[in-house]
């Protein structure tokens, strides 16, 4: 007997649609020809959103059963739907600049990217200065 993929992924008939509310602030300083800092607070109000989630049921295994309809076989399936979960919201800042010089850079980026790029950003603004 071959093996038998039973997972699988499903819809959902009584999904809802994703619904925010987003809030920005933000400012420019163009302190120089074609040289820029920028900056922005954001808020974003999920009262709708959508997630997945695992099930798990019994249902019919047609690649077993095969044509013996008379004789069906079921199986147990471990199935990926989505669904709508509870209401969240978001808020940060984010920041940005053309030509700025790479200590104010640094800075920007630290501003906006979690712990975990910070590394990876200083990075990327050091080559770019180069």
């Amino acid at each position: 007997m071959a093996y038998v993929d039973t997972t699988g992924t499903g819809g959902n008939p009584n999904l809802k649609p994703v619904r925010a509310a987003t809030y920005d602030l933000g400012t420019e300083w163009y302190y120089a020809p074609k040289a820029a800092v920028t900056g922005a607070l954001f808020y974003t109000d999920f009262s709708s959103i959508v997630d997945l989630e695992t099930t798990t049921g019994n249902y019919l295994n047609l690649s077993l059963t095969g044509n013996n309809l008379s004789k069906p076989i079921y199986s147990n399936y471990t199935l990926t739907v989505p669904y709508n979960t509870t209401s969240t919201s978001r808020r940060g800042a984010e920041g940005g600049g053309e030509k700025v010089p790479q200590v104010a850079r640094i800075l920007i980026w630290r501003a906006v990217m979690p712990n975990s790029l910070q590394r990876v950003a200083t990075s990327c603004a050091a080559n770019m200065a180069a």
